[in-house]
């Protein structure tokens, strides 16, 4: 009955060990992990609306540069989506602060990118330079900025659950380690036990009956024999 506690006792903490992994293992990849996709693909798409506004100021053909506007409306969609699906998965109080930074300082940055090209659609070519070096630039270098900060983020979470999962697979390894060796020992133990109480009154069945056919009846039978209620104890 020990024994059968013991390999319960194994099994169940085995099947608790396992679904604690799995629910790290869903964290990581349902959670964290879109989050830093999520959070990849805006920088990404940032990346592409600063290069879709140089590229007008440098090409100023209007076939050119109404492929990049159009480049620059459909990318600002995208990030509009990524960032608002970033904002739904948010669930810790400094996730909710750093993508509401996002947010904030995403609307200037739209703001001054758009007077920027309204400026190239004029064909104020001087001033529409020095605004995408300086007004656009710093607000552009704030919104990604951002953006690195919620990514950093996210990998310090990915890494601290994987770390957490590391231990508990550890830990769960040890116990089970633990527990697996003692059931082992008393299985050896109890093996002992069994198998003396099986060769000892064997043996001694076997001397007293070599006796007995050689005719020798002086030997008296020990009490602990005489008292077992078994098959031995008969015999």
């Amino acid at each position: 009955s020990v024994l059968l506690v013991l390999m319960a006792l194994v099994g169940g903490y085995a099947i608790k060990s396992i679904n604690g992994l799995e629910e790290e293992i869903e964290l990581l990849v349902n959670d964290r992990m879109v989050k830093v996709g999520l959070t990849q693909d805006v920088l990404d798409n940032v990346n592409i609306i600063a290069r879709a506004l140089r590229n007008v100021l440098i090409d100023d053909s209007k076939d050119r540069q109404a492929e990049e506007f159009n480049r620059i409306a459909e990318t600002r969609k995208i990030i509009g989506e990524r960032v608002d699906e970033l904002n739904s998965k948010m669930s810790t109080d400094k996730g909710k602060e750093l993508i509401k930074k996002v947010i904030d300082t995403r609307e200037p940055y739209v703001h001054q990118y758009e007077a920027y090209l309204a400026l190239v659609k004029e064909g104020q070519v001087d001033q529409a330079k020095k605004m995408l070096l300086s007004e656009v630039r710093n607000a552009q270098s704030s919104y990604m900025a951002t953006i690195q900060g919620i990514c950093t983020y996210v990998e310090e979470q990915t890494k601290k659950d994987g770390e957490q999962a590391e231990s508990a697979a550890n830990a769960g390894t040890r116990t089970v380690t633990m527990l697996m060796a003692i059931a082992m020992v008393l299985s050896a133990v109890l093996a002992f036990i069994i198998t003396r109480g099986i060769t000892v009154p064997t043996q001694a069945c076997t001397s007293f009956m070599q006796m007995m056919a050689q005719n020798d009846f002086s030997m008296d039978v020990p009490e602990v024999f005489r008292a077992r209620r078994d098959e031995f104890g008969a015999l």
